[in-house]
């Protein structure tokens, strides 16, 4: 390098200095005879770290710009020293902290004699009653209901425990109030399914159906 680039040794600065050819023009010494900086020396890093705080901050670009007459292979040196050194463009730059993993889901164990399905053609109140009725007319009536919170079960359950005399005149229930219980939302509680159950069941469902 040292003959490639015509260095020389200055004495006032007692750094390494680089003969151009303009010597003879009227720039200042900087320009005619700039300082060389080595790629891999720890004051060519804190020189590029004061040039990056001198100019607020600014990117590699900027900077490189203002050590392009000093630096050897600038740009790979700017970049790296900025990435490393500079700790408020790190603190500026950083990305928020990643997720923990999710938890495992828990072992269920879903215990049953038997499973009813009933394909309905919506979601309305009344077609819940009449496939309920179907319900109690083909296994009899139940002493317990478990449900989710279903828009239609909870409507359900309202109107159950505000017209039960209503219901049991449609012969639709028999038991008392307290034979309707609602699970709450996303709690593990006895007669609640988990979703991946739930999906796996769907996917029967649709299979069927085709």
């Amino acid at each position: 390098l040292c003959n490639q680039f015509g260095m020389f040794k200055c004495q006032q600065s007692n750094l390494r200095r680089v003969r151009t050819r303009i010597t003879n023009s009227a720039l200042p010494e900087e320009t005619i005879n700039p300082i060389f900086l080595p790629r891999e020396n720890f004051i060519t890093a804190l020189f590029i770290q004061h040039v990056h705080q001198k100019n607020h901050h600014c990117g590699s670009e900027q900077t490189l710009i203002e050590l392009r007459k000093s630096a050897s292979k600038g740009r790979i040196t700017v970049k790296r020293t900025i990435n490393k050194l500079c700790f408020l463009c790190e603190k500026l730059k950083a990305r928020p902290f990643k997720l923990p993993d999710f938890p495992t889901h828990p072992t269920t164990c879903l215990n049953c004699r038997a499973i009813t399905t009933d394909i309905l053609q919506n979601l309305s109140s009344k077609t819940f009653l009449q496939s309920f009725r179907r319900l109690i007319a083909n296994n009899g009536c139940p002493k317990l209901i478990i449900c989710d919170n279903a828009p239609t079960s909870k409507a359900f359950s309202n109107a159950q425990m505000e017209e039960i005399a209503t219901i049991r005149r449609f012969g639709l229930l028999c038991t008392t109030k307290d034979s309707f219980q609602v699970n709450p939302s996303f709690q593990l509680v006895p007669g609640r399914i988990l979703p991946t159950d739930d999906r796996n069941f769907q996917i029967i469902v649709k299979t069927r159906c085709e």
